[in-house]
């Protein structure tokens, strides 16, 4: 599978793996062809099967509709099936057949939401159409603009990563207690911007930035080995040492510890996901320790 923007390039088999690993942890999944509104599957004998129209495919108006939405970016939206609420997150896919001809596809991952403050909403008068915005921004740290937590926790990241080679990096602010403390909350926020927007800035479209929680961020990595994903946080650190000098806001140098794994084939469970997290987070905190030892001497 290949990545360009936020488009997947993918044969039919891996197609069907993407939609047998979403069957385990999505309440439903759909391929939709966006150039004819149509909803397929895929057979046990790997036979693309056409099931007939889509939900949109009623006339030419919702037929633009789904050639437009999902034939560009990534996209997550509510939508209503049987008097239950579902967020769908939409992923565009290009797959190109043996005579080189290109196809579209979109695949739908539905999870049903059961939790009041949606019901609520809807009950308040805003229509589905208008909640794609809020269902945006529920996985953006609103503080420095790079994904939240909830997109590592409810695992949105695993089908662009699927069997492919990935690494994670833990990046953790260096003193940042000391920083609050000493300076105030406003002086750590800034901090912290800086720090997620320097990363942002050094690393590929395809590479993801997630703010686990206070100081911590996870880098998720595609096809990057641990030699080269070491050279990116070698980048990172001279781009911040340089920022300190221009930009140093109350005289607070900004400072990271990384620690990195890689998994050669990423299988998307909970373990490996855990396990790879975990390894890269000894690996950050060795590097803490390291320093610290380095600082007596």
């Amino acid at each position: 599978m290949k990545f360009e923007e936020e488009v997947m390039h993918a044969n039919l088999q891996e197609i069907q793996i993407c939609m047998e690993f979403g069957n385990m942890y999505f309440d439903r999944v759909r391929l939709i062809d966006t150039k004819d509104c149509r909803q397929m599957r895929i057979d046990k004998e790997g036979n693309l099967i056409d099931d007939g129209p889509c939900r949109y495919g009623v006339d030419a108006e919702s037929h633009k509709h789904v050639e437009n939405r999902y034939s560009d970016k990534k996209t997550c939206r509510f939508e209503w099936i049987h008097d239950r609420i579902f967020r769908v997150v939409t992923v565009p896919i290009v797959m190109t057949k043996e005579n080189g001809e290109k196809r579209r596809f979109c695949l739908e991952l539905l999870e049903e939401k059961t939790d009041f403050s949606v019901y609520k909403t809807l009950n308040d008068g805003v229509k589905l159409e208008d909640m794609e915005a809020e269902a945006d921004r529920a996985y953006f740290d609103s503080m420095t603009g790079v994904y939240s937590r909830r997109v590592f926790d409810e695992r949105v990241f695993v089908p662009e990563f699927l069997n492919e080679q990935i690494t994670f990096v833990v990046a953790d602010l260096r003193k940042f207690k000391h920083i609050n403390d000493q300076y105030g909350h406003e002086a750590g926020d800034r901090i912290l911007q800086r720090v997620a927007q320097t990363m942002k800035s050094s690393l590929r479209k395809t590479d993801l930035i997630i703010r686990i929680g206070g100081d911590e961020f996870l880098l998720v990595l595609k096809n990057c080995p641990h030699y080269w994903a070491e050279k990116k946080t070698h980048v990172i650190a001279a781009k911040l040492a340089a920022k300190n000098k221009l930009e140093d806001w109350h005289k607070i140098p900004a400072m990271v510890d990384f620690g990195i794994a890689e998994d050669h084939c990423f299988d998307g469970t909970e373990e490996s996901i855990r396990r790879l997290f975990n390894e890269a987070d000894r690996n950050m905190y060795e590097m803490k320790r390291g320093i610290k030892k380095s600082e007596l001497i």
